[in-house]
């Protein structure tokens, strides 16, 4: 009895033994069996996760681009802000500039009680207003054409005369004042010096102190400010220049030989033919004053940058543009040769210059030309007869 329990009994627990054999070869064979599906399931998650973390990376590389695009499109926009807000300051102070010279503009050229009279007595009656004796002949012209005429006139008058003083703006001609004290300019009487562009014109007996590039660029300031001028007012000048650097020259308006072009910029070699150049432009500078009404005296020939100046801030007569190039009218008191000898003072330091500006002046014959009658003595010396009759001889030149 007892064999046959431990043998049920052995019989049990075999039976659970191949039971848990059996669970155990089931796990084991579950393990074999899942462990590759899930190793390939988590490389393919890992691999996903890197490839969800190499398109994060691309986003954030694409916006930190952007951000820096920003930035710096940002930082241009201030810039062109800043850019903007200075010019906008400029043009402030610009407009300021120019209301204060358009209102001293209008200062100026603001029609006077005796011009106001005049124009109100044009526009009642136009033909009791003129002094023309031919004036009868248009009687039968309707009073508001010869108003309108008037009026015309006045305007054109007006529009030079504005021109004429913005040039002084242009070329920032003005006058300033040297100290007493200056070791390098000397001013006339009361101090005052032309200044044009951003030169100071030299005064009289100072050119010699001035290399040639200085003198050439002050006077090539003069030349372009006298030839617009002189388009404006529409006055032919005696002497004609051309502008062309150091090829810059001048002759005479009522011939073209090319024997009498003078040259109008200064070397180191051709003092002597510059100083009868610079003769015909400070000439042609009192013609066109004289034109104006301004009686400019000898003494202030050499100061031209302060003559122009003044030939600009002067009103023109409407008659003055019809005048002839030369001979000029009987009110200009000025001879050419007067002002050669004025010229030729302000290289005294020099005593041969006077002598060759001669010998070039008698070289280029003037006196054969309209200008002057002439008779000749002899081989070494010619007589010049000027117009009131005064007989100058070239030899009064170089004393």
């Amino acid at each position: 009895m007892n064999r046959g329990y431990r043998v049920a009994k052995h019989r049990k627990r075999l039976t659970r033994i191949k039971k848990k054999k059996k669970i155990a070869v089931r796990s084991v064979t579950m393990l074999l069996t899942s462990g590759p599906l899930q190793h390939s399931r988590k490389t393919i998650e890992l691999q996903d996760a890197k490839r969800r973390a190499g398109a994060l990376e691309a986003q954030i590389e694409t916006m930190r681009r952007h951000l820096s695009e920003e930035r710096e499109s940002l930082r241009e926009r201030r810039k062109a802000f800043e850019v903007r807000q200075d010019r906008l300051r400029r043009v402030r102070a610009q407009a300021v500039k120019d209301r204060r010279h358009w209102m001293a503009l209008y200062d100026l050229t603001m029609p006077s009680t005796s011009n106001a009279t005049l124009d109100s007595s044009i526009d009642a009656n136009p033909a009791e207003a003129t002094t023309d004796p031919f004036a009868s002949l248009f009687t039968k012209v309707p009073d508001p054409y010869l108003a309108e005429a008037a009026r015309l006139d006045r305007s054109l008058d007006k529009g030079q005369r504005m021109l004429a003083v913005e040039l002084l703006f242009i070329f920032d001609l003005k006058l300033v004042r040297i100290r007493a004290s200056s070791a390098s300019f000397q001013a006339p009487g009361d101090g005052l010096v032309a200044h044009v562009g951003s030169l100071l014109w030299p005064t009289a007996n100072e050119w010699h102190k001035f290399p040639a590039d200085y003198v050439n660029a002050c006077l090539g300031y003069a030349l372009h400010l006298l030839d617009t001028l002189v388009r404006y007012y529409d006055v032919p000048l005696p002497f004609v220049f051309t502008i062309a650097g150091a090829e810059t020259v001048i002759f005479p308006n009522w011939t073209r030989r090319r024997k009498e072009i003078v040259p109008l910029y200064m070397t180191d070699h051709n003092l002597d033919r510059f100083a009868i150049g610079l003769s015909m432009f400070n000439y042609n500078v009192l013609y066109l004053c004289s034109l104006q009404g301004l009686d400019i005296p000898l003494s202030m020939v050499s100061q031209s940058a302060m003559n122009l100046r003044a030939a600009c801030l002067k009103s023109l007569p409407r008659e003055a543009s019809e005048l002839r190039p030369y001979p000029p009218s009987t009110q200009f008191a000025h001879g050419f040769y007067e002002v050669v000898r004025h010229t030729l003072e302000l290289y005294t330091r020099d005593p041969s210059i006077p002598s060759k500006a001669t010998a070039y002046l008698r070289e280029l014959r003037f006196c054969e030309d309209d200008m002057d009658q002439f008779e000749r003595e002899d081989e070494e010396k010619w007589d010049i007869i000027d117009n009131e009759g005064r007989t100058v001889s070239f030899n009064e030149l170089s004393e």
